[in-house]
């Protein structure tokens, strides 16, 4: 399991509260979090004050301004826990100093995959896709956040109103083919 192995590696272990603010734009980072317990989300906010959900990290989840790491520039991104977390501090640098840990890179870069994967189907989903089917490819990513978080940051996450939400769901719940709810 990465969490075991990047335990061996002495990534820091932090507890951190529901509403701890981890990152916010301008700070200078090098680091993410692998989730152990809990759930992070990635955002911004907008020049009107809407915030905007990127990512959402639940358990066995790496988040993080990779490119502000990787960039040495100043961050981008807010990065809050939703709930009361345990996250293991991961240094983005790292696993370029540790080329001869073999398991570590391996499962490192399958978790890396994972996230580049489901973010590369969220821009897809947001250009293409109709509210459903952006609702149901988050019910396929994130089971497990479908009855943990609220529906405003699950809407927000999706680029869709609250209410819209609502109807999509009960759209679903009545027999919904995900073809015909029309919203964007």
């Amino acid at each position: 399991m990465l969490a075991d192995l990047l335990l061996q590696h002495a990534a820091p272990r932090r507890v951190v509260k529901k509403g701890t603010l981890l990152q916010r734009p301008g700070d200078l980072v090098s680091k993410g979090y692998f989730v152990l317990e809990g759930c992070l989300r990635a955002y911004v906010i907008d020049t009107a004050g809407k915030e905007h959900v990127l990512q959402f990290a639940p358990e066995q989840w790496i988040v993080g301004d990779q490119k502000a790491a990787i960039r040495k520039i100043p961050a981008t991104i807010f990065i809050d826990a939703l709930e009361n977390s345990e996250v293991l501090e991961i240094d983005f640098s790292v696993p370029l100093n540790m080329a001869d840990r073999d398991d570590l890179m391996e499962n490192l870069v399958h978790t890396l995959r994972n996230n580049v994967v489901a973010l590369n189907d969220r821009i897809v989903d947001l250009l293409a896709a109709t509210g459903e089917e952006r609702y149901l490819r988050f019910v396929e990513t994130y089971p497990s956040l479908v009855q943990r978080l609220p529906q405003k940051l699950i809407a927000s996450y999706l680029g869709l109103t609250p209410e819209s939400l609502s109807r999509i769901r009960k759209g679903i719940a009545k027999g919904g083919s995900g073809k015909h709810s029309g919203v964007r």
